[in-house]
């Protein structure tokens, strides 16, 4: 495929867009970002496979942005033997038209177009290869797989022989030892086989002679008895035909007579059919002549009626202007007392507007007194309670405690005193008088003592790490008194709900203050009182001010009610007013126009008296050369005339139109050509029956019959020979044959070519010791050079995308022979390439070109500054 020109139209961003490819080359498409680079190939691909009825995401995608538009693209193609010009548009005012310039003419449109199209691409372009060739802008770096049909082919071409796989040696041998033994290695008959064939070739030649012979002689004996017979009919037939032609001559003679006798009543008739129609033409200027005074007359009598009709509408147009301006005058008055009562209802609406909000600001200031003293009871509970993380200290203060508590009973001693009789004893400096059965039980904080006076004392001390729990609960437990005293507060449960009531009184005094805010909408209080006095006096006022006759609405509904009717009335007499505007101009106008007619009526019956007096002279005038009758007379003459002339004429055309002139003729014809040639067939006849009878007398002497049946059986036995020896030659070459086919596709059929092709490229870019590995799909799958392989993950981004490329252009040098294939796209390609590699990748893009078509779509035409030999196209 080779393409030539494509046009867009209202595709995505392009509005109007020619682009010319060099079909044998390169060219470069260079623009900016969003320029419409790759809308060339999205714009390729719908005009090729979208049918114009398509409403796909791809198609409205290249509707433009808030433009009622289709798109449209044009293109030339050159595929195959096929060369056309393919044109579509979509979503509005779809259409497709094709028309192909070889190899034959061709024009299509609409659903026949796109389907021949299709039909063109299937028959001759290789989808796959065509998508392997695209390197598009955003694709992966993955090395295209050449599998495609058409490259295949095209590398049966270009290479001629490969190497044998050594694991199939021995079975080549024996088949080859088979193989040489009923053929030569060029693959050539041996002497004993072709000797054989030679003899049984000339075995049958002798008997195809023979047989030629013998079928030569037969054939002319059937051949003389149907010439024989054939003889008899031809004699009796040309004495039929001879009849025939006899009686077909008089008949042609009579109807030749009846020709002339036509052509004689058609001339006299010409002659009466003039002198006819100069009767009627006299006949018809007296008529005229006389219409013409008729209508004269019935002119000048209508413009005595038009001029009496134009001057009473007249009449009519002026009373019809002094009326209209009468109400004119009437209609302004009414309107400007409207004017004055329709300025008293919008007052009084607007004072019912200003009542109702006086009576607003009122219930505003009410509410704002509400908040104020809300506020002032929710401050007063604020300032007395506790805060929510006072009493969250307070609580953590008495958690703290209850913790050092419960280490400290857990780590001290814990003394227990039973009175087994009444006593008085002394417990850490303390009297205590204990009843049998009392007991005193205490952990030791520090120092225990029981003193019996003058009898026993008894002392509990703690340890170092009791006393260090004891300690720290003491501490705890100060902390927590503490905070409550100085909260004034028993406990954490009594903060606890002084702290829930702060945190209602500040949820209503927030409250309070939102009415305010709303209510004051932006102002103070001050400025509230102030707006209601000002609006209290101007409402308490205002039906002392009006002065109006217009009775005072009840209230606001009424004032707008009164209001809406009065503007409604207003607009009524307003549009009246305008009519009767309307309809004193187009009194004035009929007051013209009536004056206009009554001139032109004037003017018209002179005229119209003028042309009855011309009208009636010239009538008198033709009267006096011939009169009415005589003029009759004369037509009714001419017209019988040429009557009966008809009527001859038609009966001698009759008789000759019933000879079927035509059909006689060429009856004539085909009996006088019937009859030389049956004579000729006889001549022939009596020639070939002479010429058969002396062949039949010279087969009998030479005795062919006998020799035929000897040299039949000579050949049977040669053929039988041959054939064995034949059969046993042909499954040996068979199976030698379709071990070398197999063997040899089976070996990089494609591969070697390809590679090279590749590598070829590449000794420009990387220089002469670069190598690359392919897979049975022909992918590169490692690169070798400076005598270091390394696969193709391993190598730099840029790289890769270099070999990509290179691998591209290589593939379309190879299946563009005779300009087949299909081009290579490369958009934006080599954004990782250093100054030196663009300079070598330049180098083998301009090789490649030599061989194929090349197009480059670019935002960076520095990239590809080293490509020679390129058209250069700027969006």
């Amino acid at each position: 495929m080779r393409l030539h020109r494509i046009h867009l139209t209202n595709f995505r961003g392009v509005q109007n867009r020619s682009i010319e490819f060099n079909t044998n080359g390169i060219t470069i498409v260079e623009g900016n970002n969003e320029a419409g680079k790759s809308s060339i190939f999205d714009a390729l691909h719908m005009v090729l496979y979208e049918r114009d009825s398509a409403r796909s995401h791809r198609v409205k995608d290249a509707q433009p942005v808030n433009r009622d538009v289709g798109p449209e693209v044009a293109v030339h193609l050159s595929v195959g033997e096929y060369q056309f010009e393919y044109w579509k548009r979509w979503l509005k005012n779809i259409g497709t038209t094709l028309e192909i310039s070889a190899p034959v003419p061709e024009n299509h449109t609409g659903r026949a177009a796109h389907e021949r199209v299709e039909q063109i691409l299937a028959e001759t372009l290789d989808a796959d290869l065509w998508d392997a060739l695209r390197m598009l802008q955003s694709g992966d770096l993955k090395m295209p797989a050449f599998t495609a049909e058409s490259f295949g082919k095209a590398l049966d071409i270009s290479t001629d022989k490969v190497a044998l796989d050594d694991s199939l040696s021995s079975l080549r041998d024996r088949v080859e030892k088979h193989y040489l033994a009923f053929w030569t290695k060029t693959g050539r008959v041996p002497k004993e086989r072709a000797s054989k064939k030679t003899e049984a070739k000339r075995a049958r030649e002798a008997r195809d002679d023979l047989q030629y012979r013998m079928n030569s002689v037969d054939a002319d004996q059937a051949k003389l008895v149907k010439l024989t017979d054939t003889l008899g009919h031809l004699n009796d037939q040309e004495r039929e035909q001879a009849v025939k032609l006899e009686h077909l001559t008089e008949q042609w003679d009579s109807t030749e007579s009846l020709r002339r006798d036509v052509d004689r009543f058609a001339l006299e008739t010409g002659k009466a059919k003039a002198e006819l129609e100069h009767a009627r033409a006299e006949q018809q200027d007296r008529k005229r002549l006389i219409e013409e005074v008729k209508t004269a007359e019935s002119r000048a009598k209508k413009s005595q009626t038009d001029l009496s009709t134009a001057k009473e509408n007249l009449k009519v147009a002026v009373e019809q202007v002094t009326k209209a301006e009468e109400a004119l005058t009437c209609a302004i008055s009414v309107l400007e007392h409207l004017t004055q009562h329709l300025q008293t209802a919008e007052q009084d609406r607007e004072h019912y507007a200003q009542l109702k909000r006086l009576g607003e600001l009122r219930g505003n200031h009410n509410r704002v007194k509400e908040a104020q003293q809300q506020q002032v009871e929710a401050k007063k509970t604020i300032d007395v309670c506790l805060s929510r993380n006072d009493a969250d200290r307070i609580a953590d203060a008495e958690g703290a405690k209850n913790a050092a508590e419960a280490s400290f009973t857990q780590s001290t001693a814990k003394v227990m005193a039973t009175a087994l009789c009444t006593i008085a004893v002394e417990i850490n400096g303390e009297m205590v008088s204990l009843e049998q059965g009392d007991i005193k039980e205490r952990h030791v904080v520090d120092v225990w003592e029981l003193v019996l006076p003058e009898q026993l004392r008894v002392t509990v001390q703690i340890g170092d790490d009791s006393k260090h729990f004891a300690d720290k609960f003491q501490a705890a437990q100060k902390q927590y008194e503490t905070l409550c005293l100085e909260a004034s507060v028993a406990d954490t449960i009594e903060a606890r709900q002084q702290a829930t009531a702060r945190e209602e009184a500040e949820k209503l005094y927030q409250e309070a203050e939102n009415v305010i805010t709303a209510c004051l909408d932006g102002t103070i209080i001050d400025a509230l009182v102030a707006e209601i006095i000002k609006q209290s006096e101007v409402t308490d006022s205002y039906k002392s001010a009006r002065t109006t006759d217009c009775p005072f609405p009840a209230d606001a509904e009424e004032a707008e009610r009164a209001f809406d009717e009065t503007v409604q009335q207003h607009e009524t007499q307003k549009a009246d007013m305008d009519d009767l505007k309307q309809a004193l101009n187009d009194a004035q106008r009929d007051f013209a126009t009536a004056e206009t007619k009554v001139e032109q009526a004037n003017k018209s019956q002179v005229e119209t008296e003028k042309g009855l007096v011309i009208a009636e002279t010239a009538l008198a005038d033709a009267r006096k050369v011939t009169d009415d009758d005589a003029v009759k007379n004369n037509l009714d003459t001419k017209s019988q005339q040429l009557n009966d002339l008809r009527a001859s004429e038609d009966n001698v055309r009759s008789q000759l139109e019933s000879k079927n002139v035509e059909a006689l003729k060429q009856s004539l014809e085909n009996a006088q050509d019937d009859h030389e040639r049956t004579k000729e067939n006889i001549q022939a006849n009596e020639q070939e029956q002479r010429r058969l009878e002396g062949a039949l007398q010279q087969a009998g002497a030479d005795g062919i019959s006998t020799l035929l049946d000897q040299a039949e059986s000579k050949l049977q036995a040669i053929e039988r020979t041959v054939r064995s020896e034949d059969l046993k030659a042909d499954a040996a070459k068979l199976l030698y044959k379709t071990f070398e086919k197999h063997r040899q596709s089976a070996h990089e059929r494609c591969v070697e070519p390809f590679k090279q092709e590749v590598e070829k490229l590449g000794h420009l870019v990387f220089g002469n010791d670069f190598m690359v590995t392919l897979d049975e799909d022909m992918r590169v799958v490692s690169r070798t050079l400076n005598q270091e392989t390394l696969s193709l993950d391993q190598l730099s981004t840029g790289t890769r995308e270099q070999i990509g490329v290179l691998c591209r252009l290589a593939c379309a040098s190879i299946t563009s022979i005779d300009g087949k294939g299909a081009p290579v796209v490369i958009d934006d390609a080599l954004g990782w390439s250093d100054s030196d590699r663009l300079q070598t990748m330049g180098q083998a893009i301009t090789q490649a070109g030599k061989r194929c078509q090349v197009v480059i779509l670019t935002c960076m035409a520095s990239r590809y500054g080293n490509v020679g030999e390129a058209r250069t196209v700027r969006l």
